[in-house]
């Protein structure tokens, strides 16, 4: 979270340095990149994590799968306002799709159980969403940013559902 927070007033004032390491891309990003980031994308995982909850019996996860996404919600939308985003203005910082496909997949990833295989199929399918997103919608400090954000968010659901005793 202050590694965000850091990225965030950096950004602040315009774009930052870090923008101008992305690739340039010219033409649209092919239409399949933007499918991992895609809000239909996200129900669809957040429906298959409660289910894998409900599947392995994790039923104090249940609430955290429905909550934790609404937080990401609240979150990006407080903090775009305090990093000075103005709404339908272009990309704002942190990218709000990009956290809710984040913290989606992580509660996908907690509900199914962490294994290495799906942790690094998570790992790959959030680099599309943020190659997605950063050479279209948003630009690569925000996905950072939002990568930031809901990996943040990710591990106090962890932490929390461990203090719980859960299998994860």
């Amino acid at each position: 979270m202050p590694l965000m927070v850091l990225l965030g007033l950096g950004v602040r004032e315009g774009a930052a340095p870090l923008n101008g390491w992305a690739p340039q891309v010219s033409g649209p990003p092919p239409q399949w990149l933007l499918l991992f980031s895609d809000p239909r994308t996200a129900n669809a995982m957040l429906i298959a994590a409660a289910g894998a909850a409900l599947y392995r019996r994790l039923w104090a996860a249940l609430p955290m799968i429905l909550v934790i996404p609404l937080v990401s919600i609240a979150a990006t939308a407080g903090l775009q306002k305090l990093f000075g985003a103005s709404p339908g203005q272009g990309p704002a910082y942190p990218s709000s799709q990009t956290t809710m496909m984040v913290v989606v997949l992580g509660m996908l990833v907690l509900a199914v159980g962490v294994r290495r295989w799906l942790t690094a199929a998570a790992v790959v399918f959030v680099l599309l969403g943020i190659a997605g997103q950063s050479v279209d919608l948003d630009n690569l400090a925000d996905s950072l940013g939002a990568l930031l954000l809901g990996t943040s968010l990710v591990a106090v659901a962890a932490s929390i559902l461990r203090k719980l005793r859960f299998r994860l």
